[in-house]
This record gives C-alpha cells, structure tokens and sequence, in this order.
C-alpha cells in the first residue's frame, strides 16, 4: 500500500516536471524555499547605530583594562594594596603570574597559593531591643586575635609539636613540657635543620604565635572561637575581552581541573575567578566559646595536622598543572596567531 502511495507520487512530481531542475516548476519551488537575501541591502541605521555604538564601548573597556594593568603591576613592584596578612604575594604563584601578566590580556588582581592557618575569631550579639527580632550574630570584634598562625606551604614537624602542645594546653608561661614535644612514633621528621629553615622561609610563616618567623610555644584563647583551616588556591584575573577570558577558563576548568572557576558577565571589567570545586579544603573548630574540645587530644590534632599538609601537596600539584595548562593555551594561541 505504502509502495504503490510512494509511485503515486513519484509519478505525480514527474508530470509537473519537478524532478528536473531546469523545468520551470523545479525553478519555482527553488525559488519558495530560498530565504530573502540581504545582500546588496543597505544597512539599517539603527542596527549600524548598535553596531557603532557596541565598537566604542569595546575599545573604551580595552582603555581602561590598560590603565588598570598599569596601575596594577606598580603596586605589584611595591606590594602596594596589598592587604594580605603577610602583606606580599606568595612565591609559589609567581611563576603563573608572570604567564598571565606579561601577555597582553590579562593581569592578576588577587591570589593566594593556599594556606594552612589557625584563626581565632570572635562572634558578638547584636543588640536590637526587647521588642525586636532575637539577636543576629556577627563575626569580628576587637578582642578577636585573627590568624595565630598562616602558612602557604606545609607545616614542619617541629611546627607541628609546638602547635599540638599550643592547642593540647601543655604551654605553662610560654615553656612546652617535654612530653608535650615528643611526637608520636613514626612522626619525626627525616630532614635536617637547614632543610626545616629553608622550607619555613619559602613557607612565610606569620601569626600572632610567630616572632621572628618562628613559631613560638603560647597559650591557646580562653574565648571565642579557634579553627584549623587548610584554604586552597584561588586567583582573579581580568581579562581583556571575552574571548580571552574564555580560553582562561578552559585551562583551568577543563586542563587543570579547578571546576569552580567562572567569568563574570562582561560589565566594566571582566573577571576570571580560579578555584577549585572540592577535596582540597579544611575547616576544624578546635576551640568553641572558649572551650578547648583538643586539650590532651594529641593523636587526634596531630592527625588533623597532617591531614592539612597532605591537601596542601595536593594543591600544589593542581597549581603546577594549572601553570602547563595555561602556558599549553597561550602557545597555542601564539602559534595560531603566526600560522
């Protein structure tokens, strides 16, 4: 039935000559099916307007991404509006930072290589009267320490047994206890004294409980709050154009594998934020409204303590093959430019 329907119409289109293409009918449904061409039109003047219009406001953002760059790589010279605890830009992001900031599309904002760090913070009530909602909680005030300790490397293990005898309260008057000191076994380090020196220079040891670069042995606060934190790599970028900021993100997202990266809607500035989705980070209240949930819990905080240098060297590894990624995208970039 569908065979004989088929030769029907085969035989039907035949007649009409529609199976040649010089017949006059096969002209004609040519013609019904062609879209109008706009070819040889004139423009109209509110598309050219637009179009007019959406070139200057390009070449005034590349203006001002230049000015912007400018300005940016004097204060990097100087470490002006630097606002990190150790007011300076880590050494292990340099090497990325030198890719981006020396092409002719991007120039870094912020970074951090990743942290391990102990902050105390301290949370307050605010006061909105009897006959108000109940009081809000807000994160701050001036009795608050903030970070006891930072570092943006892994911890020694002599760092490590002051820090468990910091926060375990084997610290009498400033002096650590000697049973306090002794790691457990198979703890101890296999370096050398200048070894453990020259990783806690390139580490950049800061804090309230670091004098002179050194950890120092200290009481823990008897109030507030106090966290183990292991915050990984992060970096802004802005970026030219889109499409520049589009060939950043692949590196990072798709090469490196820092899946929580993203660019802002193109508005004044176009931003790249760098960071990675999950796995790498720590956060471990240690201290809760002064009470001390660690004291002579050593095992436990040492292991914790350890947990935070193996996520580091995670972060270290992702940060390298972020570097290649980036460096792989511009080459080829560079190569495709001159091809």
């Amino acid at each position: 039935m569908w065979e004989e329907a088929d030769s029907s119409a085969l035989l039907c289109a035949v007649q009409r000559g529609e199976l040649d293409e010089k017949s006059p009918a096969a002209q004609k449904k040519k013609q019904n099916g062609k879209r109008p061409s706009n070819r040889g039109k004139e423009l109209s003047p509110q598309y050219q307007q637009r179009k007019s219009s959406h070139v200057a406001k390009q070449k005034q953002c590349e203006k001002e991404f230049l000015a912007h760059k400018q300005q940016v790589m004097i204060n990097l010279s100087s470490n002006a509006s630097d606002h990190s605890p150790k007011g300076g830009v880590d050494h292990k992001c340099l090497p990325l930072m030198h890719l981006l900031n020396t092409h002719d599309d991007y120039v870094t904002t912020s970074s951090c290589s990743g942290r391990i760090a102990l902050f105390h913070s301290v949370i307050i009530p605010e006061d909105r009267g009897a006959a108000g909602p109940p009081a809000s909680l807000k994160r701050g005030g001036k009795d608050a320490l903030g970070w006891l300790v930072v570092k943006h490397d892994v911890l020694t293990e002599r760092e490590i047994d002051v820090l468990v005898s910091c926060l375990c309260d084997d610290v009498k008057d400033g002096v650590v206890t000697e049973t306090a000191t002794t790691p457990l076994e198979g703890a101890t380090s296999n370096k050398k004294d200048g070894e453990e020196k020259e990783q806690q220079k390139e580490g950049e040891l800061d804090g309230v409980w670091v004098r002179e670069g050194v950890l120092q042995a200290s009481s823990p606060p008897v109030f507030g709050m106090v966290a183990l934190k292991m915050e990984p790599f992060v970096m802004h970028v802005e970026c030219r154009t889109m499409e520049s900021a589009k060939r950043l993100l692949s590196a990072a997202a798709t090469d490196a594998g820092f899946r929580n990266s993203g660019v802002t809607p193109p508005g004044k500035k176009i931003m790249c934020g760098i960071r990675h989705a999950s796995g790498l980070g720590l956060d471990v209240p240690l201290i809760i409204d002064g009470v001390n949930y660690v004291k002579g819990q050593h095992a436990y905080l040492r292991r914790l303590l350890h947990m935070a240098n193996a996520k580091m060297h995670g972060n270290d590894v992702r940060l390298h093959r972020l570097e290649d990624g980036v460096a792989a995208r511009l080459a080829a970039e560079e190569g495709a430019k001159k091809g």
